[in-house]
């Protein structure tokens, strides 16, 4: 746990390194856990070859002079090379950035997440340097701390102080009593409609697993029908589909098969068969019948293919003798 909570302290540090805060008195927290984990980039071709990965993404809310800023922020580790994430876009479950080493885009990444025996696995593809890999992340468990609900239970009730659970009396209480059930119970309420933090798909998880019938535990599997949608066949989402046929959209993959038809067209052939009878006189007193030469032709049929004629010559000699009387 200790090297998690430093993979997220980096986070700050990574934020005030990017010269957005150079001061020395500059104080930066996390404000949103999007990301924590690690896993494995491995090649497509090539199971053997694979990258550890670590992955840290977030949102860092800096204070400088009265001033409060706040950025999207991540560190994406392979093996023993730090890369920034940048240009990063998130969408309901998912996660897009930019690869970069030092000033130099690298590449980019897409993830999703989707949750498999109680695992959340975030899936997706990454390309470093023109070289693709696969991307599989195991979520952190990241349960929250006292001083961060004492912060949540403030910014829910900003907007809410007409509740009697919101009360100023209430939030002096919290920030002395962060982990009582009541500030917890607030925590939760601000979690409803902030489920892209890890803190809060912790807590809510937590919840759900006490009490499924809760409203908040259909937002869960509201976010892992819509990863299904389109990726049915991804680890944990085979199970999900059957249970729920009716919420993954039927892909259809048709196979497109091309023939390739080769004719051939035999020439015609024009045969010219020639029978020649050639007759021989006897010089005795004889009678020489001669039978002519007779020459059969066949005509050859009309076609657009070069024709090829083959002429098979026959000759048969023929003699016939009458003795003399």
């Amino acid at each position: 746990m200790r090297k998690i909570v430093t993979f997220v302290f980096a986070l700050s540090l990574i934020f005030l390194a990017m010269g957005c805060a150079s001061a020395a008195n500059a104080k930066a927290s996390i404000k949103v856990i999007d990301l924590l984990g690690k896993g494995i980039a491995v090649s497509p071709t090539d199971p053997m070859v694979f990258m550890i990965a670590k992955v840290g993404i977030g949102t860092v809310e800096v204070s400088l002079a009265g001033e409060v800023t706040e950025m999207d922020v991540g560190v994406l580790k392979l093996d023993n090379d730090t890369y920034k994430l940048k240009a990063i876009t998130h969408g309901e479950g998912s996660i897009e950035a930019d690869v970069y080493l030092g000033d130099d885009e690298k590449g980019s990444m897409e993830i999703a997440s989707v949750e498999k025996e109680d695992v959340v696995i975030w899936a997706g593809t990454l390309e470093l340097d023109g070289t693709d890999y696969y991307l599989y992340i195991l979520e952190a468990s990241r349960p929250v701390k006292g001083s961060e609900i004492v912060d949540k239970v403030s910014d829910y009730c900003k907007d809410r102080e007409d509740e009697p659970n919101c009360r100023d009396k209430v939030l002096n209480y919290c920030k002395n009593n962060p982990t009582d059930s009541r500030c917890v119970a607030l925590f939760k309420k601000y979690c409803e409609t902030h489920l892209d933090d890890a803190r809060c798909r912790e807590a809510i998880k937590e919840a759900c697993e006490e009490d499924p019938t809760l409203a908040i535990c259909d937002r869960l599997e509201t976010r892992l029908s819509k990863f299904c949608e389109k990726h049915q066949r991804s680890a944990g989402c085979m199970e999900y589909c059957q249970n729920h046929p009716g919420e993954c959209e039927v892909t259809t993959t048709v196979r497109k098969t091309t023939s390739s038809s080769t004719s051939t067209t035999a020439p015609a052939t024009t045969t010219t068969t020639t029978t020649t009878t050639v007759s021989t006189t006897t010089t005795a007193p004889a009678t020489t019948t001669t039978t002519p030469a007779t020459t059969t032709t066949t005509v050859p049929a009309t076609t657009d293919s070069t024709t090829t004629t083959t002429t098979t010559s026959t000759t048969t000699d023929s003699t016939t003798t009458t003795g003399g009387g």
